[in-house]
């Protein structure tokens, strides 16, 4: 590997890294402001209930079950999708442990904090996505949604978080405020930093050319 493609590979590398930061950061901030299980949380938590499952366990499937139907859809995992996996637990351990960001009840300090979590998650998404060193499961799942849809980053997102709620309320996990708010807003957020970033969407899968 040459000097300059070890110099951009390692650029990548600190863009993707300082995105999964962000993104922790919106984790514990989701989880500091007392508004409700997040979507995902709520689906995770949902399959304990009717499962043998832990809630890591849970969320292992389901992150299992979100990455190969994003490689089925010509989304292939990459460098950061391991990095998703270890680097974001990590990060949102350190924080948690920390206690720089305390804890808030539901209220207007929550709300807002949970506002900054939305926030810190899209950018943090769109971060690291730019790097250019894959996806996470659930975010390899938005871009291979876009990639069939062709439909931007916020409507598609929109789509799966209120999935994941729905999912989990039919599983019979108690559902917050901040679950509906997240659900609803994270997709804007996402969408957002897309553009100001210039993350680009993957192009629409083609239809495969008719033999005649």
């Amino acid at each position: 590997m040459s000097r300059g493609a070890l110099a951009r590979f390692l650029v990548r590398l600190l863009v993707t890294t300082t995105g999964l930061f962000v993104f922790a950061v919106g984790v514990v901030l989701n989880l500091r402001s007392g508004s409700g299980l997040s979507p995902w949380q709520a689906l995770h938590f949902g399959l304990t209930l009717h499962t043998p499952l832990s809630f890591g366990q849970a969320s292992q499937v389901v992150g299992l079950v979100m990455l190969l139907a994003a490689w089925a859809a010509g989304v292939r995992p990459g460098l950061a999708t391991i990095m998703n996996a270890v680097l974001v637990g990590l990060f949102t351990d350190l924080l948690l442990a920390s206690g720089f960001i305390p804890h808030q009840e539901l209220g207007l300090s929550g709300l807002l904090m949970l506002l900054l979590s939305l926030v810190a998650s899209g950018l943090g998404i769109a971060v690291y996505i730019r790097g250019g060193l894959g996806a996470g499961p659930r975010d390899g799942f938005m871009l291979a949604l876009m990639r069939l849809t062709g439909r931007g980053a916020s409507p598609v997102r929109i789509g799966i978080e209120v999935g994941a709620t729905v999912g989990g309320l039919l599983l019979g996990a108690p559902l917050g405020i901040g679950t509906i708010l997240f659900a609803l807003g994270l997709g804007p957020s996402v969408g957002f930093w897309f553009k100001v970033l210039g993350v680009k969407p993957p192009a629409k899968r083609q239809p495969a050319p008719q033999r005649t």
